[in-house]
This record gives C-alpha cells, structure tokens and sequence, in this order.
C-alpha cells in the first residue's frame, strides 16, 4: 500500500488510452495516447475525472482504492502513471497554454499539475521524467 504524501503534496494518478471517438486532430496523435483522464484517492473513494467532447464527467467510486483502481485499468487498455508533486497555491494555475479544450488541459487544471505539455504523450514523457512511476499490470 502506498504511504500517504507528505503535507503540501498531492498524489493523482493520470490515465492514457486512445480515444474512442475521431476529431480531426486525432491523427497527429500517437495511437495508444490520444486521451487520457485522472483519479485520486479522496477518503474511502475514488474521485476520477474523465473529459469528453461535451463534458468533464467526474464519477465517485466509493468503497475502492485509488492504487488498485490503477492496477485495473492498467490491466486492460491504459498506461497509468503515479504522480507525487507539491502544488504551491500561490502561482497561478491557468495559463495561455491551458485554454485550448483539450483533454490534456482539463486533466492538468483538475489535477493541480503544471506543465506546457499540450498532447497526451507529452503530457506521459513530462510525469515520467520528473518522477512519476508507471503501473504495470503485475504489481
């Protein structure tokens, strides 16, 4: 089980997985990563935010465990990686980059998580790079 975050540190877990629906920027995308969402462990729930095309759906599963719900979705289709990073409430969380309605930009402003990454590869390699550990289906 993983140990909590220390105070000041969130711990979200970010999702990727190709898309189920066409938009004509899909094919510039990497096939395995052209959408992603994000979960948390909020209490005994889980708390997962999944953005679409009309809406930010965001779903309550009660009763679960967030590193379990990741081992999960990392057994079928996903690649899902742990993220423990410190969010400093006193920069700004938007910026010009987050305003174009990606999927990327909505994960990254529910998240707290800054960085320029605009698709989701990209947003994959910068989570990696600085720490994030990627679940696989065996642990």
């Amino acid at each position: 089980m993983a140990r909590p975050p220390k105070p000041g540190y969130v711990e979200w877990y970010f999702a990727f997985c190709k898309a189920e629906y066409r938009s004509f920027w899909v094919r510039w995308l990497r096939p395995d990563f052209s959408h992603c969402l994000c979960f948390a462990q909020s209490g005994n729930s889980v708390i997962l935010a999944e953005p679409t095309r009309e809406a930010l759906i965001v779903k309550n599963y009660e009763n679960t465990h967030a590193a379990y719900f990741a081992r999960e979705l990392a057994a079928g289709e996903f690649k899902v990686v742990r993220a423990r990073y410190y969010i400093d409430m006193k920069k700004k969380l938007l910026y010009a980059g987050s305003l174009w309605p990606s999927c990327v930009n909505v994960v990254k402003v529910v998240s707290g998580y800054r960085c320029n990454a605009q698709t989701p590869y990209a947003l994959y390699r910068h989570l990696i790079r600085t720490g994030g550990k990627l679940i696989g289906k065996d642990l």
